[in-house]
Formats: C-alpha cells, structure tokens, sequence
C-alpha cells in the first residue's frame, strides 16, 4: 500500500510476486518507469487505488506492507480493517 515512486520495489525478493496501489497517478508512473529500467519482472500490477477503499478479493494477498501509509491516506480509519480483510489467514499485515 503506498508504493509511491517504487523506492522500495527493488528491495523486495524477485521471486516474491508484487502488487502495488498508490492515490497518486504521477507516483504510479513513476513506479512504472522504475519496474521497467530495473526489469523487475515480480511487478505484476500497480494500481491507482485508495488504501481506504481497496477492490481486491479478500485473502488475496500473503502480506501487506504500508510504510508511512497511514499519516496520508484521506480515511486512516479504514486502511487497518482492509488490509486485513486483503490478507489470508496465515498473512500478515
């Protein structure tokens, strides 16, 4: 949640698979171009989306990662019961 300009992408293991949201379209792009110079391929989707109201299936994701997420987000109230909603039973969030 919050990948922003996809600082952190690159960090992340390549044979994890990765889904992104942001609310910026211009964060997103930059994110874009990033998976794209430093061919991380694990990328599968970043989508311009509120943390607040997400629209991914529940338990669709083993974890959820929102660094510095939640002093931002417009509806901090509802990024906590998503993310879990978002997660499996053995995920984390």
């Amino acid at each position: 949640m919050g990948v922003g300009t996809g600082l952190s992408l690159p960090t992340y293991g390549r044979h994890l698979e990765i889904v992104g949201i942001d609310l910026s379209p211009d964060m997103l792009e930059k994110a874009r171009e990033r998976v794209m110079v430093e061919h991380l391929s694990n990328v599968t989707g970043l989508h311009e989306m509120d943390a607040g109201d997400l629209k991914f299936d529940d338990a669709s994701f083993d974890t959820v990662v929102a660094m510095y997420v939640m002093t931002v987000v417009p509806n901090p109230e509802k990024v906590m019961p998503n993310c879990r909603a978002c997660v499996g039973r053995a995920a984390r969030c």
